[in-house]
Parts: structure tokens; C-alpha cells; sequence
């Protein structure tokens, strides 16, 4: 009794034969068969070719298949599924036929059964998962003009975009411009023109650009490497999708990474990788232990009383969910773990070789990731926003407490909220490991006193009105978490900035923000990538606080303080900008309200003296709009 499996795509067909015991007979090769790319003719031409090459090479004639499982890209929709099913029918018949996506092949090939995640980067990409539970899930596999990030396709299209960009000066230089205009037999850039909009470049001959871009990223290319890196992060925000969506972030599974893009370049494998971990630290990345038309065989088989697949190695098995309070201390997340901070960047291993020029470029490239990290961390910024408006209002206090870098990060953002929104000097504070002398200097293990994290909270009189914001790149800094814990204890809402998932300092906050930059340029030095993470959360959460509780009126900082020549100058053009008036009206203003421009603006809008505007603003709770509300 023998099976055939089919893997069908958009570059390729393969076609494979099993015996019953999953022992491979024979395999064929045709050309591709996605019926949305080449059309029915050409896909089922593509099926007959692979499939009777690997009954040759087997031996076989078509009598002898018990079963044939398809793995195939474009079968989403009933009628694309009736329609391979036609042309197989057309080829066989076969007493029975499995039809399953691509991806689903891909899986159980890698794997050997129905569980795991599979991550597919080859002409296109997407991510497909199951869980324990049997739920599917995927994310990807669009297609090459509605997505497919991090595929070959895009990985070529991307190279091509900085070739243009570097030839116009818009972008830096590259090597790329040298290697894939000699690949595509061009002159100069210009020859792209014709050669991608007469139709003389396919999305294959885009995808075949791939491995020329890995090998100019191993020649130390700052702007390959970093499109390579961008590939990676493109590959696991679908896998992370797939794995939050599945509920598998605790479960222990292999997750297959398959196709050529993560066969060829390291520097993508490394990044999904590392990435993949942080979302799922119990999942295992392998390689595919066979490809998905032995998947799509296997699915054939799977209903059959034939043998089950050969067993798996057994899988690590995760530990027991465990309650918010068990996961304060550092030991339930192993101390000896490294955080994804700490990890070596794949993009830089060879950083002390390159030229100055390829240097700085490639911490620039690396340094563009950033901010769309901390873009997947706006809905959790957006809750800690409200809740520290709502603790504000209650004559609360925000209190960041950081060590190092991230102590002093605190500190910038608060030393500017007095001068910029006009609060109170004691409402934002900062505290750093190691007291205001490490504001300026490395305090020796100032860090890894848990106590003194304890000690500083108490010294600072939190209570249940104040919010504590603990920062910390490693989400396990332990004068960090020393403060965390006691700030719970007092009843503080606390709040956790970290670059890592997952950390104990998730176990001792209400809301944690982790913008997960990956590793650093410089292996651990979070002063890079994740401290510009941290200043830019920071920022986001005072500015946005402030602007709800009224302190920016349009996108003017109306409580500014104009204690110095350019903030009384300031001041000045804030009133003009807003009321439409002259400097010397604006002068008087600031003068009768005694420099406060928040009620000098009043008294302009609303056409009222001092006090009146006084009493407004005291009504509408320091709304400049409320205190407006009523006039004519």
C-alpha cells in the first residue's frame, strides 16, 4: 500500500511516495502550481510532471496509490479547493484525496504530527499553528502585493528599494547596488525600470535575489544585514500572532522554521529565533525533519490504520502556570536564563572589522527598529496612561525607579515636568539605584541590592494614592524589583518598562510595557536599542498623562514655567499662537496674570481679568477648553 504526497507552491512542485511504513520511495519535481499565479493549465501540468516523476522513480504505476495528500498554496476557498480537486481527479483517479494548505503540510512534515508552529520563508511567508487542543490558527501568506514580509520576494524588493534609494541619495551606501545590478545583467539603476514594470522580473526572480542579499550581509553590509534583521522581525510578529491567538505562549512545542529565506541566511534564523523565544520561552526551533510533501503524505496516512508516524523526541515539558504571586522572586524564571537583552545580535558579530562609515550605518539601521518595536507596546501604554491620569487626579504622584541607564532615563523625564507643564515639583519623581551620585557615574553593584530597591520606596513615603513605573531593560534588575514589590505591598499601582518577555517583573506590575528591540548592536550595552525604547515610552506616558489633565491646549504647552529668557520668549509666542494677538499684547497678558500663561490665554479668549480667569480655571480643573466652555 503506498501514499503520495504532493507540496505545491508558487516556485515549485513536489511530489513524494511512501510506503506504509513513512519510508520515502520516490520523488518528482515540477514547476509551480498555484493556480492564482499561473493559472489551471499551467498548475495542473505542474501536478501531472511531479507526480508521475515520483511514481517513476518508485517504480509505480498510478494503480498502486492507496491515497494522495495535497499540500497546496491558494486553497483557501471552496471553489479553489474544487477545482484541485478536479485536475487531481483528472490526473489520478485516487480512491482517496487529502487537501490541506501548504502550510499544514509544512507542519506536520517538520514535525511528524498535527502540533507546533511552522514558520514558511521562502518565495512567500506566513505561520501556521495548532495546539494541544486542535485549534489552527495562521498569519501571512497574502501574497506578494498584500504582504508576505519577510519572505524572498520581499527580502529582493526591499534590496532593490535601498539600491534606488542609495543611487538617489536618500539612503546610504550599499553594495547591494554593485552585486544586483551585475546579477540582473544592469548597467545602472535606471535599467530596473523596464525590467520590472515590462514584466521582465517575476516574483521568483525577485525571491532568487535572496541569497545574493545574504551573501553581501556576510560580507558586512550594514544595510543587507539590517534588512535581514527587518526579515526576521517580520517572520516572528506572524509567529507571534499565530502563538497569542492559539493561547500557546506556555506550551511547550517545536516550532519548524522552513523554507529557503531561514535556510540560507542566518541572520534571519538567529532573529526569528530569538524573537520567537521571547514571546514562547518553552517553544523549540528546529529544522524540518522532512519537507511538506512527506507532511502531506503523513496527512494522507493519518486516517488509515497504517503506522502512525515515527515517534518524535519528547518535548520539554513547560512548567505549571503558577499564580501572580509566585512569580515575584527571580528563581521561577531561572536564574542562570539570559534575557533576549543579553542575546548577541546576528547583525553585528563582525562590527570591530567594518569601516567607520558601515559601522555607524549599521547601529542607524538597527536603531530604525526601535520605534516599531514600541509601536506593538501602544495598547498596554495606552492603559498605563489612564491609570496614572486616574491616580494623578486623586493627588497621587507618578515615581519612576530605575538602576543605570534606566534610572537615569527616569530622571530626564521628570526633571522636564516642572519646567514644561508647569506640576508641582514633588508630582513626577525619580529614584536610581545607588542614589543621585549614579545619576552621573556607575555605582558598583548598586543594581543587585533587592533591600535597598525595598529601602528607597519606603524613603519616598509610596502609598496607595502614587504609581510606581520600575524600568528595567532585563525585566530583572533586582533593586528594581525590590521596589516593585514593596510598592505593592503599599497598595501603589506599579507599572513595569522592560525590554524583555518574559521577566519576574512582569509578576509585580499591573500593566507591563516591553518593546522587544532584540539584541543590542554591542552584545548587553542596553543604553542603545533599549534605552531609546525606554526614553521614548517614558515620553509617551508623562506627555500623554500631562495632555489629559489638561496641560496642552492644541499642541501648546500652556503651563510652561517662564523662568529664563527663552521660556518667557516662549511664553510670549504660545499667547500670540493661540489668541491671535501682537507681542506686546501678549506682554501685558503675561504680566497682569503674573506670568502664568495658562491664565493670561484665558483672559484673552474669554475677555475676563485675572481672577475671573482664575476662578474659571479653578471650575474646570486646569482646562484651558472647560474654562472657555461658556463664553460667547
Amino acid at each position: 500500500m503506498r501514499v503520495l504526497g504532493v507540496d505545491g507552491g508558487a516556485t515549485k512542485t513536489t511530489a513524494v511516495v511512501l510506503d506504509e511504513e513513512a519510508g520515502e520511495r520516490g520523488r518528482g519535481q515540477g514547476g509551480p502550481s498555484n493556480i492564482h499565479v499561473v493559472g489551471r493549465q499551467a498548475a495542473q501540468a505542474a501536478l501531472a510532471e511531479a507526480i508521475h516523476g515520483a511514481l517513476h522513480a518508485a517504480g509505480l504505476t498510478m494503480a498502486e496509490i492507496a491515497a494522495a495528500g495535497l499540500g497546496m498554496a491558494g486553497v483557501d476557498r471552496p471553489a479553489d479547493r474544487a477545482a484541485i480537486e478536479q485536475m487531481m481527479q483528472e490526473i489520478g483517479p485516487f480512491p482517496r484525496l487529502v487537501i490541506a494548505h501548504d502550510a499544514e503540510a509544512a507542519l506536520v512534515g517538520g514535525v511528524g504530527r498535527r502540533h507546533g508552529v511552522v514558520v514558511i520563508a521562502g518565495t512567500g511567508s506566513m505561520a501556521y499553528g495548532v495546539n494541544a487542543g486542535g485549534q489552527a490558527r495562521r498569519a501571512g501568506g497574502w501574497g506578494y502585493l498584500l504582504g508576505d514580509e519577510g519572505s524572498g520576494y520581499w527580502i529582493g524588493q526591499e534590496a532593490l528599494h535601498a539600491v534606488i534609494r542609495a543611487h538617489d541619495g536618500q539612503g546610504p551606501a550599499t553594495r547591494l547596488g554593485e552585486r544586483l545590478l551585475a546579477h540582473l545583467g544592469l548597467a545602472s539603476p535606471e535599467g530596473l525600470i523596464s525590467l520590472l514594470y515590462d514584466g521582465g522580473l517575476s516574483t521568483s526572480d525577485l525571491a532568487s535575489l535572496a541569497p545574493l542579499v545574504a551573501q553581501v550581509a556576510l560580507e558586512g553590509d550594514a544595510v543587507a544585514r539590517s534588512i535581514l534583521r527587518e526579515a526576521g522581525r517580520e517572520l516572528a510578529k506572524a509567529a507571534a500572532a499565530v502563538i497569542r491567538r492559539l493561547g500557546m505562549e506556555e506550551e511547550g512545542f517545536e516550532a519548524v522554521l522552513a523554507g529557503g529565506v531561514l535556510q540560507s541566511s542566518e541572520i534571519v534564523r538567529q532573529t526569528l529565533e530569538q524573537l520567537l523565544r521571547a514571546v514562547a520561552p518553552h517553544a523549540r526551533p528546529i529544522a524540518p525533519r522532512r519537507d511538506a510533501a512527506v507532511g502531506a503524505a503523513l496527512l494522507a496516512l493519518t486516517p488509515s490504520p497504517l503506522r502512525p508516524p515515527p515517534p518524535l523526541h519528547p518535548l520539554p515539558s513547560p512548567p505549571p502556570k503558577r499564580g501572580r504571586e509566585s512569580r515575584e522572586g527571580e528563581g521561577g524564571w531561572g536564574v542562570g536564563a539570559r534575557a533576549l537583552t543579553e542575546a548577541r545580535n546576528p547583525a553585528t558579530m563582525d562590527i570591530d572589522s567594518l569601516p567607520t562609515a558601515e559601522v555607524v550605518a549599521l547601529i542607524n539601521a538597527e536603531d530604525a527598529s526601535v520605534a516599531q518595536a514600541v509601536q506593538q507596546e501602544l495598547p498596554a501604554i495606552a492603559r498605563a496612561v489612564e491609570l496614572i491620569v486616574e491616580w494623578l487626579q486623586r493627588g497621587g504622584r507618578l515615581l519612576y525607579f530605575g538602576a543605570g541607564t534606566s534610572g537615569r532615563l527616569g530622571g530626564l523625564d521628570a526633571a522636564e515636568m516642572v519646567p514644561t507643564f508647569g506640576t508641582e515639583p514633588g508630582m513626577v519623581q525619580a529614584f536610581i539605584a545607588g542614589g543621585t551620585e549614579a545619576i552621573t557615574r556607575a555605582i558598583e553593584g548598586a543594581e543587585d541590592d533587592r533591600q535597598a530597591g525595598a529601602e528607597a520606596v519606603r524613603q519616598a513615603g509610596v502609598g496607595e494614592a502614587d504609581v510606581v513605573v520600575g524600568i528595567t531593560a532585563s525585566g530583572r534588575t533586582p533593586w528594581v524589583l525590590g521596589a516593585l514589590a514593596e510598592a505593592r505591598q503599599r497598595g501603589a499601582l506599579t507599572i513595569g518598562l522592560t525590554c524583555t518577555r518574559p521577566s519576574p517583573l512582569e509578576g509585580l506590575a499591573e500593566v507591563t510595557i516591553a518593546p522587544l528591540v532584540g539584541p543590542e548592536v554591542i552584545a548587553g550595552s542596553t543604553r542603545l536599542k533599549a534605552g531609546t525604547a525606554q526614553k521614548m515610552v517614558l515620553n509617551m506616558l508623562s506627555t500623554a498623562t500631562m495632555i489629559r489633565l489638561g496641560k496642552v491646549y492644541g499642541n501648546l504647552m500652556v503651563d510652561v514655567q517662564p523662568t529664563s529668557d527663552k521660556l518667557r520668549e516662549r511664553a510670549r509666542r504660545i499667547l500670540q499662537e493661540a489668541a491671535g494677538v501682537g507681542p506686546e499684547e501678549a506682554e501685558q497678558a503675561l504680566e497682569a496674570a503674573g506670568y502664568q500663561v495658562k491664565v493670561a490665554l484665558v483672559m484673552l479668549l474669554a475677555g475676563v481679568g485675572a481672577e475671573e480667569a482664575r476662578r474659571r480655571l479653578r471650575q474646570a480643573t486646569g482646562d484651558v477648553r472647560h474654562a472657555l466652555a461658556g463664553r460667547k
